[in-house]
């Protein structure tokens, strides 16, 4: 009897383990879904210029180019480029929708041909952790987690590709699976200016 007792307690001791192990184990990994990212889960931010913001105005392909043109966007929401009559609205605008729409006001009326480049030196996402260079990176457009990631050089061999996190800029906080956001488009997180990613180091 004394002999089937300690069995049975054997056994019982055997399975308690092996669920602490189990639970210990999804707790150091993560589920294979539950960090996933999915498009239309979040409400995108709005990226177009705001009053204050500063913009640099560039201008290339003719012999003799103007010189840079920096402003910051007025109260009334205008900017001032020179060679202008009058004053162009930047506030809502995204940096390319100006960048386009000072190319019309320049071209043809007052250069045949001209190149422009918007630069708003505030708009800056950062990368911090796990990867080749981590650092704070100019925001020109429209760029996903995985691409932002490949601007720092990649993830190192120590990454925990499974739980990457984006922190937004106003605090809240998604997680996303690196390898299935490299495969699904609909699984690889917009980056917004001011916003944090975070690869963390696997523990194994």
């Amino acid at each position: 009897m004394n002999r089937l007792l300690n069995m049975l307690n054997g056994k019982l001791w055997g399975v308690a383990f092996a669920s602490v192990i189990i639970l210990l184990t999804g707790c150091l990994t993560g589920s294979g879904k539950g960090g996933d990212y999915n498009v239309g889960e979040e409400v995108a931010p709005p990226l177009g210029l705001s009053v204050g913001e500063k913009v640099t105005i560039r201008f290339a392909g003719i012999p003799t180019p103007p010189p840079p043109h920096e402003e910051r966007v007025r109260d009334d929401g205008t900017i001032h480029p020179p060679y202008l009559n009058k004053p162009v609205t930047a506030e809502g605008l995204t940096p390319p929708q100006l960048q386009g729409k000072l190319q019309e006001a320049y071209v043809p009326r007052i250069f045949s041909t001209l190149s422009i480049t918007v630069i708003t030196e505030d708009r800056l996402f950062t990368i911090n952790g796990e990867v080749i260079r981590s650092g704070r990176y100019p925001y020109v457009g429209e760029t996903t987690a995985v691409e932002a990631i490949s601007q720092a050089g990649g993830l190192t061999d120590f990454a925990k590709k499974r739980k990457i996190s984006v922190i937004r800029g106003n605090g809240s906080q998604i997680t996303f699976d690196y390898e299935k956001a490299r495969r699904d488009s609909q699984l690889d997180p917009p980056i917004y200016p001011k916003d944090i990613i975070d690869v963390p180091r696997r523990l194994y």
